[in-house]
């Protein structure tokens, strides 16, 4: 989809851009987290390093606050367009605006999650958890 509205001029609209970056958003989260989360959650044993656990409680989740916000700004676009159809529609310069604020809020809200994971040893078994501070225990 990202090459057909990427190569093809005339669909080249709001909508169509944030549909991009919604699908740019949701490769990485299929190709980083879907196997490693079902491997851990299968044998419950955590076996790819620190780094990657690290790694793991960040990436994920920002691409998932892409995703929200992409969705959010395409129902917003296609809100103005619906309900104001006489005011001009957004700028290329202004959607790219959007879209970077989008993925830098995202990674900005991901960033506690990853200054806390660790990895801990129960039972012999490796966990990666998030282990926040001034936690008493509670969920």
């Amino acid at each position: 989809i990202t090459c057909i509205i990427l190569t093809h001029r005339r669909i080249r609209i709001a909508t169509n851009y944030f549909i991009v970056s919604l699908a740019l958003s949701e490769l990485p989260m299929s190709a980083f987290d879907a196997i490693f989360n079902f491997l851990y959650a299968s044998h419950n044993v955590w076996h790819f390093g620190e780094e990657f656990c690290r790694f793991q409680n960040r990436f994920p989740i920002a691409t998932i606050f892409v995703s929200i916000h992409s969705v959010r700004a395409v129902a917003a676009e296609r809100y103005m367009a619906i309900m104001h159809p006489l005011k001009p529609r957004l700028a290329a310069g202004s959607i790219r605006v959007i879209t970077g604020i989008t993925w830098l809020v995202a990674f900005g809200l991901a960033f506690p999650r990853c200054s806390y994971p660790e990895i801990t040893m129960d039972d012999g078994t490796m966990r990666c958890v998030v282990v926040w501070p001034d936690d008493t225990g509670s969920k």
